[in-house]
């Protein structure tokens, strides 16, 4: 038979009166007298437990009376308590219940309890006393637990409660009804939205693009999204602890379970791809991205996953990278058939300058000739830099150089042009060098473009201003190099998009400044490449405009300023040019003979190598395009295969001028790469510091 605490309460206070009679207390309630002991050591177990300053247990009932502690207790319970006579009738409730039901003392004992509150079932039928448990606990001698109802409240609404009802005994009789009420409406308010709660997960969860899953802190998988089932066509039980291997493709499968376990054992979220078969057989491309879920002490309870179908994304990256490939290619093919045409201009120039000294008007048509051969090549430069910037295949080549010198040289190649065009250029730079860890060509490139793009846009009378300095900042220092013109300024929705390839400022027909729209976007991209940034600015059209590059400084560490290689006179030489391109070995072997050098041409690579056979020459010069069996890298090679020739200094001239080309010439055994059209000046530099 089963009893309430409250009950058991009673039983164990009143046992613990001195002197009591514990078999005669037994009858008095109706139970054994080995139950009312066992129930007098709980509470003085639970008296000594709970009690900071415990009382002495022998006295506790002289000191507090049973009836009055049980009273107490009952009287402060927030769970309901009532005491119901053999008829029926409340004849006791504590405030507890009061409170619920919202009767008074007076009102609760008025009528038999169920008629006030259990008088109808919860679908709304008519609830007959006999019917009920807890009234047919006391004639039927049975305890009722954990029995769900409903109960009414004096306004006529109702509550659902957990209720249990234990009949009272006295003196072997069954006189009385004892019931505990719990009002359970939150906590199955707390359920239902929970219940919610989970269903809207599942909602999401099965109807979400993402494949979805969870599964223990040692990984083991036990609950996935329909996405997954209706993708892989596995059930549950297939599927759950490690059964989802079954889904990776073979080439993919340690790599993924490792990093998984890796993971897993870390406690941390990460991600990776791989292929999922589906119930089809056919593989497509996920991206997983797994996230470890917390108690409140930190530690892992659970994982969630989720995979995103990422094929079509996969797909467009490998068209793009074809596509990219492809743009390389033919860049490098247009460049190289641009740069040809202009090989055998710039050798031709360089021979009328060396024949028409004397002729005025020749030297001006040289001079404008050269201009444009060097601002055809200039743009051509400009658009294969700006495609490997764009996709991350510019290699810098950094040294320990001074930025005053480099900035002071590039200003100097450009005073000429710019007073020509009638403005004036105005250098301040510290007397001192200022050290910085960067790649001096292509410093030396901002700065051309900077100012190339100041003299474009300012006019004669106008001014440029270049100015060099060292900001000492808490966050590291910068040198700071300002170009700053007089011109046509910057309109202000231009400003933004001033950086994009291709965009310029409003020209008109006559197109008068040129250009492609490049030069800007290289320069940014250059010094971002060094760990700076270039700042424009303009108060508006006719303002004028500010274009300041900062970069990281380096602190002088006793390093000295080189200085301009002394060059001398090249001695003659005997040279052997091989080149496809007539004009170009025609217009180069005039204009090295005029020099003084024995040139010896040929048009393929076979002929080349007899060629060198021949002369023995001093050095070569060789394209690297060449038709036939032989291009320009087996000539190198062949050539370095024969000792007699392992240090003949031979020279790249190709159209050819990517960084790749350069590599693959010097890896083939090239000493220099020159990328057509070269200057005889710039031909002759190379041949002196190699056979001078």
């Amino acid at each position: 038979m089963h009893h309430s605490k409250a009950f058991k309460t009673e039983v164990a206070l009143a046992a613990l009166a001195p002197g009591v009679d514990l078999p005669q207390l037994a009858a008095r309630f109706g139970v054994s007298v080995h139950q009312v002991e066992q129930w007098r050591e709980t509470a003085l177990q639970a008296i000594s437990t709970n009690f900071a300053d415990p009382l002495h247990l022998e006295g506790l009932a002289e000191r507090y009376d049973p009836s009055e502690l049980l009273g107490t207790i009952a009287e402060n319970l927030t769970r309901g308590l009532a005491m119901m006579d053999d008829k029926g009738y409340c004849i006791y409730a504590n405030p507890a219940l009061l409170q619920m039901t919202g009767y008074s003392a007076m009102e609760i004992r008025s009528q038999p309890l169920h008629d006030l509150i259990h008088h109808h079932y919860p679908d709304g039928r008519p609830f007959p006393m006999q019917e009920c448990p807890i009234d047919r606990a006391l004639p039927e001698n049975f305890d009722v637990r954990a029995h769900s109802d409903l109960f009414f409240r004096k306004d006529g609404t109702t509550f659902p409660v957990l209720c249990a009802a234990s009949p009272v005994f006295k003196n072997g009789k069954p006189i009385a009804t004892f019931i505990e009420i719990d009002d359970v409406s939150k906590a199955q308010e707390a359920s239902e939205a929970l219940r919610r709660s989970e269903e809207l997960f599942r909602t999401l969860a099965d109807n979400m693009q993402h494949f979805a899953w969870m599964a223990d802190p040692c990984g083991q998988r036990y609950w996935f999204n329909n996405r997954w089932f209706e993708y892989t066509g596995m059930t549950l039980e297939e599927a759950k602890g490690w059964g989802w291997e079954k889904t990776h493709h073979p080439d993919y499968l340690d790599v993924a379970t490792s990093l998984y376990r890796d993971f897993m054992a870390k406690g941390e979220p990460w991600e990776t791809t791989f292929p999922l078969k589906s119930q089809h057989g056919a593989y497509r491309w996920f991206l997983a991205r797994v996230v470890p879920i917390y108690d409140e002490s930190g530690n892992v309870v659970r994982w969630f996953g989720t995979n995103t179908d990422i094929t079509e994304l996969k797909d467009a990256q490998k068209d793009l990278e074809r596509a990219a490939k492809e743009k390389d290619r033919y860049l490098s093919l247009l460049a190289h058939e641009l740069r040809n045409p202009l090989a055998p201009i710039r050798a031709g120039l360089d021979l009328l300058n060396l024949l028409g000294k004397e002729d005025p008007k020749l030297q001006r048509a040289t001079a404008v000739m050269g201009r444009q051969v060097a601002h055809m090549t200039h743009l051509i430069d400009d658009l294969l830099d700006v495609a490997r910037i764009a996709s991350g295949r510019v290699a810098l080549r950094k040294e320990r150089c001074d930025v005053a010198e480099v900035v002071v040289q590039t200003a100097e190649d450009y005073r000429d042009d710019l007073e020509a065009g009638g403005i004036s250029l105005e250098l301040s730079v510290p007397p001192e060098p200022v050290w910085i860890e960067a790649d001096r060509t292509r410093i030396a490139q901002i700065m051309g473009n900077l100012l190339h793009n100041a003299g474009k846009f300012t006019k004669p009378q106008d001014q440029i201003r270049v100015r060099l300095s060292v900001d000492h900042r808490p966050d590291g220092d910068r040198v700071i190099v300002t170009v700053e013109d007089t011109g046509s300024g910057i309109e202000a929705d231009l400003l933004p998009n001033l950086f994009n390839p291709f965009v310029q400022a409003q020209q008109g027909l006559d197109r008068s400044k040129g250009g492609l729209g490049l030069g800007l976007p290289l320069a940014k991209g250059l010094a971002e490449l060094h760990g700076g940034r270039l700042i424009p600015y303009s108060a508006g059209p006719g303002m004028g405009a500010t274009f300041t590059l900062e970069i990281p400084y380096a602190p002088s560490i006793g390093a000295e300023a080189k200085g301009r290689l002394s060059r001398g006179v090249l001695r003659p030489l005997k040279i052997v040019v091989i080149d496809d391109n007539k004009d170009f070995v025609n217009m180069l072997e005039v204009a090295l003979s005029a020099k003084g050098h024995q040139v010896r041409t040929a048009m393929t690579g076979e002929a080349g190598l007899e060629a060198v056979r021949t002369l023995e020459p001093d050095a070569v010069l060789c394209d690297i395009g060449l038709p036939g069996d032989v291009n320009g890298y087996g000539v190198v090679r062949s050539l370095r295969a024969n000792p007699a020739y392992a240090s003949l200094p031979i020279v790249a001239i190709t159209g050819y001028n990517q960084d790749r080309d350069r590599e693959l010439s010097e890896k083939a055994g090239f000493d220099r790469h020159l990328g057509k059209p070269v200057s005889l000046e710039e031909l002759e530099a190379i041949l002196q510091e190699l056979c001078g």
